[in-house]
């Protein structure tokens, strides 16, 4: 809902919240053109169950964003989400305790004042801490630190502009792949825009330095565009222009910029403010089992042409047969042995490293690859 929301700050507002500050809303518009957080005070009403610390002690409850922060509607399109934790108040508040240790302060204390009139009284108690950076429970739930750490530095980088900045081409004569029933037939990519900042935190951990990736298949764009926002540079290559026609996932905003839709079975040259771009890892999740078996030395071709000596080439490959009205979406269903020891002979092969991946569907094998 928040995605659609067409308002420059947002409010989530709750249901035991009651506004007690008139033209609030005319507060909230000096914040225009800014990036920040709207922190406010809310209160309990004066015949609300008392609240008590950890020590036993009566309270009375009042504190930033208690009754949720008002935050840009940028947020959402920098995050991909509002927050990854039911308490959004909190979420917030240790996202710019981050943002704080890295010297950047977006919060704004603004004269908004709300009361609250929870029957239950069961509000906890927030003492200013940072237990969760030690693994701890915060708060009696415990959030993932790592979803955090992720949502920080892409605020951070946004701020700081410190994302991809120079130019990608795709030099094609084949810009879609016509004949290809995933593009006749796009399911997929009609309903895909996977990603995953877990994958993109162990790729960090892996290679220790800001990568070139390759993502073929990209159907949405998401892992793209999240790898970019964290100050890598990626581009995504996807044969279908499905998500362009219909203004999907992250095309609209990044088509020709770091998205292009191309057919990878057909020889291409990706160039980087007209350099050969060659990329540090290539991925293809849920994608090689889709091409024909008399495809893939042409697609292996441009994989090799475009991957560092030392780069790595992952792919998730499905096994089982995936039909649409009895149309075959999967063209080269074999087992993993066979893909291991006779499709991909021209590659190392390793077992797969990581614990995380940006696709895990049923009847699917991970696999890493070299030159």
């Amino acid at each position: 809902m928040t995605k659609i929301a067409d308002g420059e700050f947002l409010y989530i507002f709750n249901d035991d919240i009651f506004m007690r500050t008139y033209g609030w809303e005319e507060i909230v518009e000096q914040y225009s053109g800014q990036f920040c957080i709207l922190a406010h005070d809310t209160f309990l009403l004066d015949n609300s169950p008392a609240v008590k610390n950890n020590s036993g002690t009566a309270i009375t409850f009042t504190g930033k964003f208690n009754g949720n922060p008002i935050f840009p509607k940028t947020w959402v399109d920098i995050c991909g989400y509002v927050s990854q934790f039911n308490m959004v108040d909190s979420w917030f508040y240790d996202i710019l305790q981050l943002l704080n240790y890295n010297n950047i302060n977006i919060e704004k204390w603004v004269d908004i004042k709300c009361e609250c009139d929870r029957p239950d009284g069961n509000f906890g108690s927030y003492e200013v801490d940072l237990t969760f950076l030690e693994g701890r429970q915060h708060l009696s739930w415990e959030r993932d630190f790592d979803l955090m750490n992720i949502c920080a530095r892409k605020i951070i980088n946004y701020l700081t502009n410190d994302t991809m900045n120079g130019t990608f081409k795709v030099l094609t004569e084949n810009p879609i792949a016509l004949t290809s029933n995933d593009h006749i037939y796009p399911v997929g990519t009609k309903n895909d825009n996977s990603s995953n900042p877990k994958f993109i935190l162990e790729l960090e951990q892996f290679f220790n330095k800001k990568i070139n990736v390759i993502d073929l298949g990209c159907s949405g764009g998401l892992f793209v565009k999240e790898l970019n926002q964290l100050g890598h540079c990626a581009i995504g290559l996807e044969g279908s222009d499905y998500s362009i026609k219909n203004n999907r996932a992250e095309w609209p905003a990044l088509h020709n910029k770091s998205l292009f839709t191309c057919d990878i079975t057909k020889p291409f040259t990706i160039k980087y403010d007209n350099k050969l771009f060659r990329a540090d890892i290539i991925t293809a999740w849920e994608v090689l089992e889709h091409i024909d078996v008399n495809d893939l030395p042409a697609l292996f071709s441009n994989i090799k042409a475009h991957l560092n000596e030392t780069g790595i080439f992952i792919a998730s490959i499905n096994t089982v047969e995936n039909t649409y009205n009895g149309i075959p979406i999967h063209r080269s269903v074999y087992s993993a042995e066979f893909w291991i020891n006779k499709l991909l002979a021209d590659f190392n092969v390793f077992e797969y490293p990581f614990k995380s991946a940006v696709r895990n569907e049923p009847n699917s094998f991970n696999v890493l690859l070299t030159l």
